[in-house]
């Protein structure tokens, strides 16, 4: 809950009488929080002679109200030093635990958005009626702020547009210039009766871009709860994907703008037995650790340069109970438990909306449960996106149930907008752009319905002027059923190919257009 605190006296200080110092003025918490945020680099050297460590501590804060002639920057700065408070709320926001004195741009950013909302300007707000089975979800249009782009290195990247329900922070929505579909948020269950959903402004917090704002005559919103008795079965897999779909914490304020949560996919399998499935992927915009830190490698291998990365798997029973979890185990001793220790940690993971909450810890994107009363940082909370159901959905051996990556990006083109504009900003070790290294579009994608491409495996394109071209997988591409190769020839000349060798069946290829757009390769020929 926002509290918006202000001295009723005026402020006095043991230099009042010093007619060369700037006196600070009363303000409040909601100012001081827009001036720290807006102008946090000149708060993070104030102590420190123009040498910044990321971090501002009681020390800089003083040498403003002692030092500066801002305005400004010392009634913020008074206003921090002189509300305890609001400066030791800052302090833990980032990431809980003990007080370290000091308050970096996490813990400002967290604090902004999940603590102090009304510090944010509003868009919109409206009322809506809930269910105490269905879950609600939220579409949103919006112009992003002026300038906005992904591939930005400075200036804003994209808006971001801060939900609440009934005044408690749920996620963001991001608003890309390069996705024209708008944002998706999954609000949960809200229970019965009447609720009020809020869209506040986040664009200028925390990512780099302080002046970015997006302006609430473009928002526009739509909330839709879905039926989770639909006769329809489309209708009632989108309903229950809904309901037990993760709510993520990203890692810090970064992530708001760079690997960030694309698309929650989902794959609902039902059984005999009259249990059902779900598995869910959350699409990242890259991968700031592992494969991702060679993008090269990631788009032979994995035929993309996103981080698709399995969450976990829950199967319920007709009553929508949880009767089975199966998760993915994350590096660094860190996993989501298997069975009925899983479901407990699920259900004990639940927040008050019923959705489970999870919380990225390395830069692998790996996850882990959070505690749904200490959470903290920015969060994603997508629509899951219902994807088809690969043969290897279920528990097993490779831990990447369902379809191919590349396939589910080339029937959400967008999604390769964004991942090419991150490339195109990122530098590679030589110092062109890791777009130019990776070659998008001078690439063959290629995906298998059932099965993988392995070492030895052949691919023969043929082109429009009749000269044709064979590449033989080797281990870079390693064992995928996603994968893409470079070609010396034009990839929109292609007239055909030929797989030779795959360990599956159902080849599908596409290469990508300038503007991103996938373009089928219709003749395939699979052969031995």
């Amino acid at each position: 809950m926002s509290v918006d605190r202000v001295r009723a006296e005026p402020v006095t200080s043991a230099y009042a009488a010093d007619p060369g110092r700037v006196q600070p003025r009363n303000t409040t918490d909601d100012d001081a929080l827009a001036v720290f945020n807006r102008r946090f680099s000149e708060f993070d050297t104030a102590a420190k002679h123009d040498e910044a460590d990321g971090k501002v501590s009681r020390e800089d804060l003083q040498a403003i109200v002692e030092n500066s002639d801002d305005q400004e920057l010392v009634d913020a700065a008074n206003h921090l030093l002189e509300t305890p408070d609001l400066r030791d709320g800052l302090d833990t926001a980032g990431e809980g635990g003990d007080q370290d004195g000091v308050i970096s741009l996490k813990d400002l950013t967290s604090y902004m958005v999940r603590d102090q909302p009304s510090s944010l300007p509003s868009l919109a707000t409206q009322q809506v009626t809930g269910s105490d089975q269905d879950p609600t979800v939220l579409h949103i249009d919006a112009a992003p702020p002026e300038g906005a782009s992904w591939s930005n290195e400075t200036g804003p990247r994209a808006g971001i547009v801060s939900v609440y329900v009934d005044g408690e922070y749920v996620a963001d929505a991001t608003i890309f210039t390069e996705n024209p579909n708008g944002a998706d948020v999954n609000l949960g269950v809200l229970g019965p009766g009447p609720h009020t959903i809020e869209l506040r402004d986040s664009s200028a917090v925390g990512t780099g871009a302080p002046e970015a704002s997006i302006d609430p005559a473009s928002v526009e919103l739509e909330v839709t709860n879905l039926d989770i008795d639909s006769s329809d079965p489309a209708v009632r897999d989108q309903a229950l994907a809904a309901r037990y779909a993760p709510n993520l914490a990203l890692a810090d304020n970064e992530q708001a703008t760079n690997n960030t949560p694309l698309m929650t996919t989902a794959q609902v399998v039902h059984h005999d037995d009259g249990t059902t499935t779900i598995a869910y992927r959350i699409l990242y915009s890259n991968e700031d650790g592992g494969d991702g830190s060679d993008p090269t490698m990631l788009t032979n291998r994995w035929g993309r340069t996103t981080d698709d990365e399995r969450i976990y798997e829950v199967t319920i029973d007709a009553n929508g109970e949880v009767i089975d979890f199966s998760g993915k185990n994350g590096a660094g001793g860190v996993e989501l438990r298997d069975d009925d220790a899983g479901v407990q940690d699920m259900n004990d993971a639940r927040g008050p909306n019923g959705l489970p909450g999870i919380a990225i810890y390395n830069e692998h994107n790996n996850v882990q449960w959070d505690d749904p009363s200490d959470r903290h940082n920015r969060a994603y909370s997508g629509v899951p996106v219902l994807v088809g159901t690969g043969p290897n959905t279920g528990r097993d051996e490779s831990n990447e149930p369902g379809p191919a990556t590349n396939e589910v990006m080339r029937d959400n083109p967008w999604t390769w907008r964004v991942a090419n504009a991150e490339m195109r900003r990122e530098a590679a070790p030589d110092g062109e752009s890791k777009l130019d290294q990776v070659q998008p579009y001078d690439r063959l994608y290629l995906n298998l319905d059932d099965g993988t491409f392995d070492e030895g495996t052949e691919i023969t394109v043929h082109y429009d002027n009749g000269r044709s071209e064979t590449l033989r997988l080797d281990d870079a591409n390693g064992k995928s059923n996603s994968v893409s190769i470079v070609l010396s020839g034009d990839p929109a000349a292609i007239t055909s190919i030929e797989v030779a060798g795959a360990e599956g069946t159902g080849v599908e290829a596409y290469t990508l257009n300038r503007d991103d757009t996938p373009q089928a390769v219709t003749d395939i020929a699979e052969r031995d």
